[in-house]
Parts: C-alpha cells; structure tokens; sequence
C-alpha cells in the first residue's frame, strides 16, 4: 500500500483490533484527510477484499487495500463527502451492506443536552434499540448507557454472531 502509514497509524489499527477504541467514529468510514482528500476506513474481521461502491449501482469507487486483521483503508477520488455503500468478500462469498459509519449521529444535541441534566422523559425513544432511517436507508439504531463498561457488543447475523 502507498503511504500506509498517512492513512491509519498502527496504534489506531491496535486500537480497532483490541477493542479500545475511544473514538471508532472519528477513525472508521469516510474522512477527510487532507483539503479535498477523502480516505475511507472500515474494520472487517475475516473480510477478504473490501471495495466502496455507489450507492445507486454497483460501480466501484476504490479498492481498500487491507492493512492488518480485518482494517482496510484507501484513498478516495472524490472531492467532498459522498454516500457508498461496501461490497465485502468474505473467502466466495460477497456481500453488499451500508457501512454504519458513512452515517451522522442520529441522536440529537438536544436529547443529549436533556440526557446529561438528567431531565430526558423520553428516553425510551432512543435508548435500547430503535427501527430508523436515517438517508433512506433503514436499520436499527442500539444505544446504551453504560459509563463503566470497557466494550459494548451487538451481536448477529449481520456480523456472524462475532462480538
């Protein structure tokens, strides 16, 4: 790979790998890494190959070059911030899926404001697990509360039961 090193420094990739990140959507998806530079970033274990496609087709926009068990990186030729989704090889088998962290937070400034005053009477409208859309495409939002857990894990199919 061309200028690994530029794309994702290996204590992030230990960081990813050993399940301590403290910031895992501020390092996977799409940044920007330089003025109008685009690198994308996901983290696949036992994933093969990972390419971005468009959103609307199944083009290829880039080839993410693996770096270390299951973090794959690349260079984007777009200018600006676009939707994709991946198509991932795992051994024969290929699948097309949104990546979850080409996606904003979908929980409001205010929700959180209220949240940490202790003052939501709502919670149970983002908390748990919650059916959204979120730019057309639907899924399922989970959050929890859990201030003293070192990890969090939602676990099935779309992620082979692996926590």
């Amino acid at each position: 790979m061309k200028n690994n090193s530029a794309l994702i420094k290996p204590s992030e990739v230990d960081a990813l790998v050993y399940s301590d990140c403290e910031d895992i959507f501020g390092l996977l998806g799409l940044h920007e890494q330089n003025k109008g530079q685009f690198v994308a970033r996901v983290y696949l274990p036992d994933a093969s190959a990972v390419e971005l496609i468009a959103v609307d087709s199944d083009a290829l926009i880039v080839a993410l070059e693996p770096v270390r068990d299951g973090v794959f990186v690349g260079l984007t030729p777009a200018k600006e911030r676009f939707a994709y989704r991946l198509r991932v090889r795992y051994g024969e088998q290929v699948f097309i899926k949104h990546d979850p962290y080409r996606f904003s937070s979908s929980i409001g400034e205010m929700d959180l404001y209220l949240f940490g005053e202790g003052k939501h009477e709502r919670l149970y409208d983002w908390m748990g697990a919650q059916v959204i859309e979120q730019d057309g495409v639907s899924g399922v939002r989970f959050c929890v509360w859990a201030p003293n857990a070192r990890r969090v894990s939602v676990v099935g199919e779309f992620n082979f039961w692996d926590g």
